[in-house]
């Protein structure tokens, strides 16, 4: 806003010295506030770096540790997919195993059934044999019994 002067007021006139005092204070107010521009400006910049280097710094926290993440996630499925085929493996050992033990029982079940068939039939032919045996004394007895008998029968 521009001063209207109506004529009551008079400038008023300053004497030399203080005109150039005031000049003078007027310009050391403008260097300090220069001074203080240019320190205002250099924090501005080292904030500013210090801002760059701390975004710098997180993203390269959070790229490593994303990588870390994703190391550990491919070793995780890494593992996860060794313990399925360890389990799957395992299972088909344990069925072979079980299926060749199921055999095995089988063979000696079957070989056991036929030592033993073979045994009966050879301790049924001992027995017919001890049978004949003892029915052969028998006889035996009872024909020597029946000579002897003769034999007193000739003497006489």
């Amino acid at each position: 806003m521009g001063d209207v002067n109506d004529g009551s007021l008079q400038p008023q006139v300053m004497p030399a010295g203080a005109l150039e005092l005031s000049k003078q204070l007027k310009q050391e107010k403008i260097n300090s506030l220069q001074d203080r521009v240019l320190v205002l400006c250099k924090q501005k910049e080292f904030l500013k770096t210090r801002l760059e280097k701390a975004e710098t710094d997180t993203h390269q926290f959070v790229d490593y540790f994303q990588s870390q993440i994703e190391t550990k996630d491919l070793i995780n499925n890494t593992l996860k997919e060794e313990t399925q085929k360890n389990e799957l493996e395992s299972k088909k050992i344990v069925r072979e195993m079980k299926d060749n033990t199921s055999e095995t029982i089988r063979k000696v079940k079957e070989e056991a059934d036929n030592n033993e068939l073979e045994l009966r039939s050879h301790l049924q032919m001992a027995e017919e044999e001890l049978h004949k045996l003892n029915h052969f004394r028998e006889m035996k007895g009872t024909v020597e019994a029946q000579m002897a008998e003769l034999h007193k029968t000739v003497k006489r």
